[in-house]
């Protein structure tokens, strides 16, 4: 179920699954999704900080990060793909 608590995600771009180097992509993070609201639980529950990406955090290279940090403050990371996807199919 999901990615563990001590996952360190490497940059690897959401939407296109490929690798890239930090210095040309960006580590975006979404609105609350029923994932990261667990997350977020578990680690109160343990009473401290956890290794690792939060699940509503993901790398999206140059060509995506514009749109996912755009998105991020109105989309859980879910509906940004959708919706990123739709962009780039358009185009």
């Amino acid at each position: 179920m999901g990615a563990s608590l001590d996952t360190v995600r490497s940059p690897f771009c959401f939407l296109r699954n490929r690798n890239f180097s930090t210095s040309t992509g960006e580590l975006a993070h979404f609105l609350a999704s029923d994932r990261g609201v667990v997350w977020e639980q578990r680690v109160n529950d343990a009473g401290r900080t956890m290794p690792g990406h939060h699940p509503d955090t993901g790398w999206f290279c140059e060509a995506h990060a514009d749109a996912a940090i755009e998105l991020a403050t109105t989309q859980t990371i879910q509906e940004a793909l959708l919706s990123i996807r739709k962009e780039v199919s358009k185009t």
